[in-house]
């Protein structure tokens, strides 16, 4: 809501510029947001010449802001009679209503405007085009749709039709820079590759929009995608014209095949906004438009050729079809676009004049109009570092944000204001629409009054009054209120739905609201109230009037599919197949690639048991688009052909329950079948079957069952529960209680069985959309009756299978035009689990699938995936600036990487919210920076990004964490839980985790030692290698414990206890998260807390203190003191005590086991590779010690001990331990050796010091 309020009241501009008193003392009242007195200055500068213009425009921008808007009739005579070349002021104010206004109906003004620009020499043509356009949307409005369609051909615009081709992949933005062939293949025959891997070619839509812009939406129905676009031009003579080109995405053009515009970003821009000149040949010349847009349905673009002035060449022709032209010279790059009029002329305004405000407003605006977002909000922060408070200024730079769709930026924005101007109308409607949200009716009744009366009525206050009078229920307050601005506004869109409801549900008075609509619509034209009318005409069973208005849309805009659909589907409803199926071919004519007219079309024509035509088009249908399972089961009905279902080994899950094991009964469940099918259809798409049929024993089992979901990724697939139920001893059934995937089973008792059957059909699109992997492990820590995995793969599907930790070849069978594969394991024993055990994934019999050819597949979709995410933008470049005022020149690499990373660890933290963030696609950087939030990728993106910059080498690399196991992805898949980066500093490789704050730069998390990874290449012309790696950070910060312990004896039985102790590396991190934080009296009860568990007697810190804790340094040394009550022990006349070590360097605890099944993952157990700790022990004066223990040296394949004794005196003792410590894997096999060194080492140290008197 906020942001809807902002735009409507942000849509404001000024322009031009002078001096004179009265007009800087306006912008100076201005600037302390006294708009009393600026307004009475304004209107005292409107009558000097010098600063009339500037002043009026900035009394536009004022009137608006408070929303009082300013006389319509008034800019032309005050601007534009005075201004010797209004172009670029035009260009900039063009939305302001007391200028144009936004598109739509026009009021008598604002057509004498128009008019007048048309008419003027000294208005370019660029101008005029627009103005066509604009005068054209007028003329629709007012239901003057053929006139309308004459204005645009006024414009100068290359077509209306085109040659098309696409949709090819976009993957985020990467496909502007593909070679898709359309450039060297201009031939109608020319055979291309979809998006979707189908085979496409040029064609020509029957009929195309008539607009000036061209939209290719209507016949390439991709949010995400390139299109190209080509058409013939004729020029009678050869000529040195301008190009021009606007649109809504990435762009290309080339004339003759010799690139005249590339432009890389993907902005909304104005008509002409790209220009360079070119040389036409006489005869044909070839123009090719690519266009790459992404999460769009208004793709667009507009070509046109003009002379300087951007006035149309006269003479020349167009046609899409083939022509004969002679090529340009292909080898040669775009020259940068020339600069556009407006943008040029402000920037020079702002030299001549810096103090003139309203210029930076005017510059701004005209950056907007072409979404340059960057470059305004550049332009405004730097103003406001001179006038902070200005609110007319931090509008504008609110507007940059809602333009760059910066929420977090937008809202700080607004509670300044809150703060800095809360009188201003935007802080009244702010506050007026949370007194509403919070159900302060009365308040907000009294505000809305208030409103009113210091800055009138307008269309956001009468939304409020009618939400607070509904929630209010005063429905007479209402009704009136809505009939009232009904009579006033009859034309206001929004109150006409209401008054139409008001009447259809207020006063059931069925003519009277068709007849709101109907009047309306005698003088205008407007989509959604046609489609309302026409909704209404069928509730009503006015199929005729329905039909009438569905024909008249299609009629009028011939070149939407869509609405030639609405027209077949009334058909189809009426059970007039024949003729649905007319209107059906007559959409193909207009997107002959999109699958949902094939399906229409297949339908209807099956309704007509026209059975041949309707197989064949459910088939193209499901060759455009793999994922239509509904025509899939259509044609296959056509075909005869039982249900791909049918494939599959069928088990009566009855039976097995109750045929269940009772003597199982050490376990709290077990699976009665655990079974996974799945189905790889020849076009790509697939769906999956599961059944499970478990077996509840006990309490636990019930707690463990009684509740479950299942998963499933809601973004790319459909979840289709059969079935989900509990079955009694007695083989009642009840279903389970369902919401979404969750599940309930009521009423369960141990004993009872478990069945769940569902369907999960996966919609995934894009380049790796039609690929297929999957692993199915055969183990559980419970029992498994039957464990099976079915795949049926269409023969001309090429996949690999490895199975891991078992010899099963599958059952291979033929079914249709599928091979059917089985592996089957029966009666599987329950995996019992062992401390530090690797995981299912590594240890478990699985077989494991996968369709994708290599790893360089993965790293080249995540590469093209995340390149344009990583490229720098305004944020990221002024975060570097920042960073590195002096620049990088004077820096090493790591030093500059340890700047970056510092930058984010301190200012960014983790989240990881499915609502906010995509599964694969990292944010924008500049997302990142605004709201201090991002996960694993896009702080690794945001880390590449600035790495740029400094020219390092910097790659994403996605892993797949160690507990996950290394055998989780024995074939090309995209099971990556994690993003790290990996970048080349000085000539050393360095792994760099991010979503850690407590972390120092270059250490790892013991969750990545060894875990598989996939480094990903930043371009098509890095070489980095594309497989599978297991990291390996030989430069990583060593995780090392270093401590030195001085113990005293006190008070005979008494430790006196002072440590020095250095921590390194990962190490520091939970030091970090534990201490940072607190004061230096809770760093000494969280200390004393950690250390208790190492004695048996109270132990009182009484000092502590830290070094490098508060810094991302890494290393940190602390230093603590701590008295222990009553440690020492007495036996007769000897004393002892335990050497407090500090750190377990072993532990026997989990190693009970005399033998073990499975191997010993150490890095699960130990995550320090170098213990190094001196005690010095001073036994009280007067005794000396008794009976040293001997030296220890231990060793064994993970790592080597030592601990020595030294005497300094007779009652001064110096012990040293060390340890250094590898985390590989010890096997089976190694295990009694392993168990062995670790009881030697608790043995050794579990030795107590004796002393005695001399």
């Amino acid at each position: 809501m906020l942001t809807r309020i902002l735009l409507l009241f942000f849509c404001i501009t000024i322009t031009i510029a002078t001096t004179a008193n009265d007009y800087e003392e306006a912008w100076k009242a201005l600037h302390k947001n006294d708009r009393k007195t600026a307004l009475a200055l304004l209107e005292k500068a409107f009558k000097d010449p010098a600063t009339a213009v500037d002043a009026y425009i900035t009394y536009i921008y004022l009137s608006n802001f408070e929303g009082r808007g300013s006389a319509p009739n008034e800019f032309i005579e005050k601007v534009y009679k005075k201004l010797k070349d209004p172009n670029p002021y035009l260009f900039a104010l063009w939305f302001n209503d007391p200028v144009l206004g936004g598109y739509g109906k026009k009021n008598a003004i604002q057509l004498d405007l128009l008019e007048k620009i048309l008419s003027d020499r000294n208005c370019n043509g660029s101008l005029k085009s627009a103005a066509y356009y604009v005068n054209s949307w007028h003329l629709q409005a007012s239901n003057n749709i053929a006139k309308a369609r004459k204005e645009t051909e006024k414009m100068g615009s290359v077509g209306p039709l085109w040659q098309l081709a696409g949709p090819f992949d976009n993957l985020s933005g990467s496909g502007y820079y593909k070679d898709f062939g359309p450039l060297q293949h201009p031939e109608a025959n020319a055979v291309f590759k979809s998006a979707g891997g189908a085979d496409i070619s040029w064609f020509t839509p029957a009929a195309m929009n008539m607009d000036g812009w061209t939209f290719p939406h209507a016949h390439i129905r991709y949010n995400t995608a390139v299109v190209y676009a080509q058409n013939f031009v004729n020029a009678p003579a050869d000529m040195k014209v301008l190009l021009n080109a606007g649109g809504a995405g990435a762009m290309k053009v080339w004339v003759n095949d010799e690139q005249i515009i590339a432009e890389k970003l993907d902005l909304v821009t104005e008509l002409d906004y790209y220009k360079n000149h070119v040389q036409l040949k006489k005869g044909y010349n070839r123009i090719l438009v690519q266009l790459a847009y992404s999460n769009t349905t208004s793709p667009n673009f507009i070509v046109r050729f003009t002379d300087d002035n951007y006035n149309s060449i006269p003479g020349l022709t167009y046609t899409p079809a083939l022509q004969q032209y002679t090529k340009g010279n292909t080898q040669k790059q775009a020259e940068p676009s020339l600069r556009h009029f407006a943008e040029i002329y402000f920037e020079q305004k702002i030299k001549q004049q810096p103090d003139n405000i309203v210029n930076y407003i005017l510059l701004a605006e005209t950056y907007l109009r072409d979404k340059k977002t960057a470059e305004a909000r550049a332009l405004i922060e730097d103003i406001l570092e001179k006038f902070p408070d200005n609110s007319l200024l931090r509008v504008e730079l609110m507007l940059c944000h809602i333009k760059d769709n910066n929420r977090t930026l937008l809202l700080q924005e607004t509670e300044r204001m809150k703060e800095k101007d809360p009188e201003c109308p935007i802080v009244y409607k702010l506050n007026i629409q949370k007194l509403l949200e919070t159900e302060k009716y009365d308040e907000t009744e009294e505000a809305l009054t208030k409103y009113a009366t210091l800055f009138g009525n307008d269309d956001d206050m009468f939304d409020t009054k009618i939400k607070l009078y509904g929630a209010q229920n005063k429905m007479d307050v209402l009704i009136k209120t809505i009939e009232d601005a009904y009579k006033a506004n009859p034309e206001n869109t929004g109150v006409l739905e209401m008054m139409f409801n008001v009447k259809m549900q207020a006063y059931k008075d069925v003519p009277g609201a068709l007849g709101i609509y109907e009047k309306y619509l005698k003088s205008n034209f407007n989509f959604q109230v046609l489609k309302a009318l026409a909704k209404a005409y069928n509730k009503q069973g006015k199929a005729d009037k329905e039909l009438q208005i569905l024909k008249s849309l299609s009629d009028n805009f011939p070149y939407d599919p869509d609405l030639i659909t609405d027209v077949s589907s009334f058909y189809f409803d009426q059970q007039n197949y024949k003729k649905a199926t007319e209107f059906g071919r007559q959409a193909l004519t207009l997107a002959p690639y999109v699958a949902t007219y094939w399906e229409n079309l297949g339908t209807e024509l099956q309704h007509q048991d026209i059975q041949q035509e309707a197989i064949d088009a459910y088939k193209k249908a499901i060759y455009y688009e793999a994922n239509k399972y509904s025509a899939r089961e259509r044609l296959r009905e056509l075909q005869k052909k039982s249900s791909v279902w049918k494939a599959f080994p069928e088990t009566d899950v009855y039976e097995l329950v109750k045929k269940a094991d009772n003597s199982i009964v050490d376990y709290d469940y077990y699976y009665l079948l655990d079974e996974k099918s799945a189905v790889i259809y020849p076009e790509g798409a697939s769906e999956e079957y599961y059944t499970l049929a478990i077996q509840v024993v006990t309490q636990k089992g019930i707690d463990n069952w009684k509740e479950t979901s299942i998963s499933y990724n809601s973004n790319s697939s459909d979840l289709f529960i059969e079935k989900a139920e509990t079955v009694k001893k007695n083989g009642v059934k009840t279903p389970a209680e369902k919401n979404g995937n969750q599940l309930v089973f009521t009423g369960l008792d141990a004993g009872d069985a478990i069945v769940i059957k569902y369907k999960i059909q996966n919609y995934a699109q894009g380049r790796l959309g039609k690929e297929y992997w999957n692993k199915f492990i055969f183990n559980a820590f419970v029992p498994e009756k039957l464990a099976r995995f079915n795949l049926l793969v269409a023969n001309n599907v090429k996949f690999n299978h490895a199975a891991l930790n078992m010899k099963l070849e599958p059952k291979v069978s033929s079914y249709d035009d599928f091979k059917l594969y089985t592996w089957q394991k029966e009666n599987l024993d329950a995996f019992k689990g062992e401390p530090y055990m690797p995981s299912l994934q590594d240890v478990g019999a699985s077989i494991s699938v996968s369709t994708i050819n290599s790893w360089n597949d993965i790293a080249t979709w995540y590469s093209d995936l995340s390149a344009v995410k990583t490229d720098d933008d305004f944020e990221v470049r002024r975060v570097f600036n920042e960073l590195f005022p002096k620049g990088t020149a004077s820096l090493s690499q790591k030093n500059i990487a340890i700047a970056i990373y510092n930058y984010i660890e301190k200012n960014i933290r983790y989240s990881s919210v499915a609502f906010r963030q995509s599964a694969y696609v990292p944010q924008k950087p500049s997302v990142t920076i605004n709201t201090s939030l991002g996960d694993c990728k896009d702080l690794s993106a945001l880390f590449v990004s600035l790495a740029k910059l400094a020219n390092i080498k910097a790659n994403l690399v996605l892993v797949n964490t160690r507990d996950y196991g290394q055998n989780s992805m024995v074939l090309p898949s995209v099971e990556f839980n994690h993003c790290i980066v990996k970048a080349l500093l000085d000539g050393k490789p360095y792994y760099i985790e991010l979503t850690d704050n407590n972390l120092p730069f270059g250490s790892l998390p013991t969750s990545l030692y060894e875990a598989a990874s996939l480094v990903i290449p930043a371009n098509a012309k890095d070489t980095v290698s594309s497989k599978i790696e297991f990291i390996n950070a030989v430069n990583r910060t060593k995780e090392k414990t270093s401590r030195k312990i001085y113990l005293s004896v006190i008070d005979d039985n008494d430790l006196k206890v002072k440590t020095d102790i250095v921590k390194t590396g990962a190490l520091t991190s939970s030091l970090r998260n534990q201490f940072a934080t607190l004061s230096n009296q809770k760093q000494m009860e969280e200390m004393e807390g950690n250390i208790s568990g190492s004695f048996k007697n109270p132990v009182k810190v009484t000092a502590i203190s830290f070094k490098g804790l508060n810094e991302q340094s890494d290393s940190i040394r602390y230093a603590c003191e701590y008295n222990v009550q009553n440690e020492v022990a007495e036996l007769g006349d000897i004393k002892m005590v335990k050497i407090p070590f500090g750190d377990a360097v072993a532990t026997v605890d989990n190693f009970s086991l005399s033998e073990r099944k499975f191997p010993v993952e150490y890095w699960r157990y130990e995550d320090v590779d170098e213990y190094e700790t001196v005690v010095e022990i001073t036994a009280p004066a007067g005794t000396k010690f008794y009976e040293i223990p001997k030296d220890e040296k231990l060793s064994f394949v993970n790592g080597i001990y030592s601990l020595q004794y030294q005497l300094k005196g007779e009652n001064k003792l110096v012990v040293t331990r060390k340890a250094s410590i590898k985390k590989t894997t010890i096997p089976v096999e190694g295990y009694a050796a392993m168990k062995d060194f670790l009881n030697k080492i608790v043995k050794a140290e579990a030795r107590y010091i004796a002393f005695k008197s001399k």
